[in-house]
């Protein structure tokens, strides 16, 4: 068989098109630069350029169309289709059509799109008895007022379709949420109906439960928590651990089985003080951290591959805990992030900054005696970390470095081009996830 994998720049497609590769699966990679990551894999045997989805939505399926057929006539296989990031959206809404020369694992798409909108997923959750944090949808300003004393702070004011980490924005203050609400509807441009929605913040820890289903059976899932993030504490996940949580667990389940999913899907719980997990949003396609799952024996490309060439595929139960994994081109930025933004280091440095303007002042010997100190404590803070990302780089697997697949280094050209193209690079342009648009 022959399989089409989708959004090629990204790391997700690279790991899909190497656990496909690996697993003697024809790979043809397709995106809409010639500089995309998977490209340069060794695994992929082929690869073409499509147009932009967000802005040729027709070509872009017509492409996918031409391209089966070929493919097809070329090796005399059928072609499986394996959408990664938001293109799945598009492949599910023209499943039909698609379905014609190519096969899927996908839902459909009106319900892909009330699971990942983060108003009418809140239909989902009540219907099936989902806990989550009190969440608040309103279609005019005047709804917003009455709401606001009610409300227990922080809260987050959340686009309604949007990802990697875009359009959320933290209120900590009662007094900012009325100015703050207004500002994000005039930057994105928004309408009554794709006003955000507001949620109450949950004390916590965050977890990421992965899940593959067939028509509403469950065959495989597996939860992993990031243990560092980019930006510092509040990003994308960069190094990250296989966890059980069967409490997590059973809910993806009832939720997943209630609304009979089909397809790949990953979904935001936060276990709360209470001990009791609170579903946060789903994200309807591969997710950032696919190579925790696949280092944890979950190889859902090759899941989602068999569902749509067989209609089913294995069950799997065994989740390997011991593998760590990382993406080491933004944990390097994550690591420079922490050093400046955490905030007991942000202390330290103010403690500096303060016996340096004292000494001047009064007593000279006295505080540069405590800066000399600190200056100590903040060094060994800073080698501390140091230390501990190169400890880790001996036992974690990385999501892009392979010396079996050494060429995809070259996808280093991708944001290079982009920053020829754009003048910058920013995640906008490396995800396509610009709710602006």
């Amino acid at each position: 068989m022959v399989c089409i994998i989708t959004f090629a720049r990204s790391w997700q497609a690279l790991i899909a098109t190497r656990a496909l590769g690996k697993a003697g699966v024809k790979v043809v990679t397709a995106d809409t630069d010639t500089c995309a990551t998977s490209f340069f894999s060794l695994h992929s045997k082929r690869w073409f350029v499509y147009p932009d989805p967000a802005k040729d939505e027709k070509g872009f399926i017509e492409k996918l169309i031409q391209q089966s057929i070929k493919l097809k006539k070329k090796y005399g296989e059928e072609v499986v289709i394996l959408p990664i990031h938001k293109e799945t959206y598009l492949i599910s809404k023209h499943k039909k059509k698609l379905g014609r020369y190519a096969k899927l694992c996908v839902d459909d798409y009106d319900k892909i799109m009330s699971v990942h909108n983060k108003g009418s997923v809140l239909d989902h959750l009540k219907k099936h008895n989902i806990k989550h944090p009190r969440t608040f949808k309103i279609k005019d300003m005047l709804e917003l007022y009455p709401l606001v004393p009610t409300l227990r702070f922080p809260v987050f004011v959340k686009l309604t379709e949007s990802a990697a980490s875009i359009g959320i924005l933290k209120i900590d203050e009662r007094d900012e949420l009325i100015y703050k609400y207004k500002e994000i509807i005039d930057e994105f441009n928004l309408t009554p109906k794709d006003y955000p929605v507001i949620q109450e913040g949950i004390e916590g820890r965050d977890y990421c439960l992965t899940a593959i289903a067939n028509k509403g059976t469950v065959k495989a899932m597996m939860t992993y928590m990031n243990i560092k993030s980019y930006p510092y504490k509040s990003g994308t996940g960069v190094y990250r651990k296989t966890v059980k949580e069967s409490s997590i667990e059973r809910e993806g389940k009832k939720l997943l089985r209630g609304i009979k999913w089909h397809g790949v899907i990953e979904l935001d719980f936060r276990m709360g003080k209470d001990k009791k997990p609170y579903f946060i949003e789903a994200n309807p396609r591969f997710w950032g951290g696919l190579n925790q799952s696949i280092s944890a024996n979950v190889n859902y490309p090759l899941l989602a591959y068999n569902i749509a060439k067989d209609g089913d595929c294995e069950t799997v139960t065994k989740i390997d805990k011991t593998m760590r994994t990382e993406n080491l081109t933004t944990a390097v930025m994550a690591l420079m992030d922490e050093l400046v933004k955490d905030e007991d280091k942000r202390k330290e440095i103010n403690k500096l900054r303060k016996y340096w303007k004292k000494s001047f002042k009064e007593d000279f010997a006295s505080n540069m005696t405590q800066f000399f100190m600190s200056w100590g404590k903040v060094n060994k803070k800073n080698r501390d970390i140091f230390k501990e990302f190169i400890e880790r780089r001996a036992f974690v697997k990385d999501d892009i470095l392979d010396a079996k697949d050494p060429f995809v280094f070259l996808g280093i050209l991708y944001p290079v081009a982009m920053f020829l193209r754009h003048g910058k690079v920013n995640k906008f342009l490396l995800t396509s996830e610009n709710p602006k648009k």
